[in-house]
């Protein structure tokens, strides 16, 4: 089933890029990076109002192998790290809100996204060093359906723009344990689980544009 719908959101998805590719209409081209793991390319048709639709097609890239998942109140800060460990693909239908004068573009943005991680690991004991704490280490794979605000602002008078947004998202994800057990006696696992989730969340990057 899962197959059957990325299969279906990778030819809806091609066939809107045929659409825009062709055409009278003016179309830009834009390549970009948020996040610094993931690489995006957009192009977008000028519709019958001045304004643009169009596609981002992103890879994201690992940057670690190897994430604590789940830290005590004093390591929080690897939290944000959970995003570097993942590697996959994500598809964008772009919609312009408007454009200000200072030339900053706001758009509404859908996404999908399948991504597989690396390895996560759960170790609360770590930072009191219990040995008999519970221990596992474990994949993902995420399906993830999102809906987001964001705006991109050019650099002075260059082609260069800033991006930010905000949104939510909903996933699915398949858990696949590898081990389980505590710090001392950790064992193999071929434990897998499922189940839903939900998320807001931000992010900035660069995106240049190529044409026009």
């Amino acid at each position: 089933m899962q197959r059957d719908v990325k299969l279906g959101l990778l030819c809806l998805f091609f066939s809107l890029y045929i659409n825009l590719s062709s055409g009278q209409k003016q179309n830009k081209m834009l390549i970009g990076a948020n996040l610094f793991n993931e690489l995006n390319f957009s192009i977008q048709k000028e519709s019958d109002t001045g304004k643009y639709m169009g596609l981002d097609i992103a890879l994201v890239l690992p940057l670690t192998n190897h994430v604590l998942y789940s830290p005590s109140f004093f390591e929080i800060w690897v939290i944000p790290m959970r995003v570097f460990n993942d590697k996959g693909i994500k598809l964008r239908y772009i919609i312009d809100l408007n454009k200000t004068k200072n030339n900053s573009v706001s758009t509404l943005k859908l996404e999908y996204a399948y991504l597989k991680s690396n390895v996560f690991y759960k170790d609360p004991g770590s930072f009191a060093g219990s040995n008999s704490s519970p221990y596992s280490e474990f994949t993902q794979i995420k399906n993830m359906l999102s809906v987001m605000y964001t705006k991109s602002t050019p650099l002075g008078d260059s082609k260069l723009y800033f991006n930010w947004g905000i949104g939510i998202r909903g996933k699915l994800i398949e858990r696949k344990y590898i081990v389980e057990g505590t710090r001392w006696n950790k064992v193999p696992s071929n434990k897998i689980e499922h189940f839903p989730g939900a998320s807001a969340f931000m992010f900035c990057g660069f995106q240049y544009q190529l044409s026009k």
